[in-house]
């Protein structure tokens, strides 16, 4: 494959060019590296002052964790869950309300004990406490 005046010319170009290049990057490394001498001779280019530091590295990594104890959640009365205070993942603390059922039915049970207690209380009725 023959190449003309022009290819060879541009070729002979970017080979020069790649070839100053590194030079001017082997002459900076040289220079860099031997800035104390430069220093006894007051011709400093560059001078870095290297302190000691902790580095914190912090990375995140998305993921899904398996707790190791279970806990089984029970009622002592049957109803309905209204609300609910925790998303999957949440962290949770002791005491923290994470459900709230519904009492209505509850509510209406002892209004009408209540009642009842009130009606046998005007007939004179003795109540005692046991156990």
């Amino acid at each position: 494959m023959k190449l003309t005046m022009d290819k060879r010319f541009y070729r002979l170009v970017g080979i020069l060019a790649v070839l100053g290049v590194s030079g001017a990057l082997v002459f900076n490394m040289d220079s860099l590296f031997s800035a104390e001498a430069d220093v006894s001779k007051g011709q400093v280019t560059a001078l870095y002052t290297v302190e000691q530091q902790v580095i914190e590295d912090k990375t995140d990594y998305p993921g899904t964790l398996t707790s190791l104890r279970q806990v089984t959640l029970a009622s002592k009365i049957s109803s309905n869950v209204t609300q609910r205070n925790f998303d999957e993942g949440d962290f949770l603390k002791e005491g923290e309300v994470i459900l709230v059922l519904d009492a209505s039915n509850l509510e209406a049970r002892l209004e009408t004990l209540q009642k009842k207690r009130s009606t046998l209380e005007g007939q004179g009725a003795i109540f005692e406490r046991t156990g």
